[in-house]
């Protein structure tokens, strides 16, 4: 009987690490949305990429500054290096072209190059890139408290039939 049952001595392989691209972004595999339907920034989810991202950039210069007699693997490191370098300035540019209203980002970064990655002067030329911006005003009459203290309270013993009641006592 005890032949029958084996057991395992060495651990299980885990997955290999995806990167950060590939995870979900919630428990159900959804991203997230602002309002308009469009995919939304989480600046946490942001602020940790981009420091997982200066991380590994980080440790590849390191890799790189102590295995310089290695040909070919100081090419990968280098390769490496300027793919992880390019990704982050990537995500910097999304995170700029957010924070400034953008609505298509992929459209935005096209077209960037004209204006010498400049993102006010892409957004004066191409407005349509970008969402308005709102005044604040909804457009109608102010509502909220008006009068004094003694008024709402009157107006509050009238509307609970108690106020002449409050008349009598006083």
């Amino acid at each position: 009987m005890a032949d029958e049952q084996e057991t395992k001595t060495e651990p299980e392989e885990k997955p290999e690490d995806k990167g950060p691209e590939e995870k979900p972004e919630g428990g159900d595999g959804e991203s997230i949305k602002d309002s308009h339907g469009q995919e939304g920034i989480s600046k946490a989810k942001y602020e940790r990429e981009r420091r997982e991202w200066e991380a590994k950039v980080a440790d590849l210069k390191a890799q790189l500054d102590g295995k310089a007699g290695d040909g070919d693997r100081v090419a990968k490191l280098e390769a490496d290096l300027k793919a992880m370098q390019d990704r982050l300035a990537d995500e910097k540019l999304t995170a700029s072209l957010a924070a400034a209203g953008c609505v298509n980002a992929k459209a935005a970064k096209a077209v960037l190059g004209d204006y010498d990655g400049d993102v006010d002067k892409l957004k004066a030329d191409c407005p349509y890139l970008f969402r308005k911006s709102q005044s604040g005003s909804t457009g109608g009459a102010p509502a909220g408290a008006t009068g004094t203290h003694e008024d709402r309270v009157r107006k509050a013993r009238e509307a609970a039939g108690t106020a002449r009641y409050h008349k009598e006592q006083g």
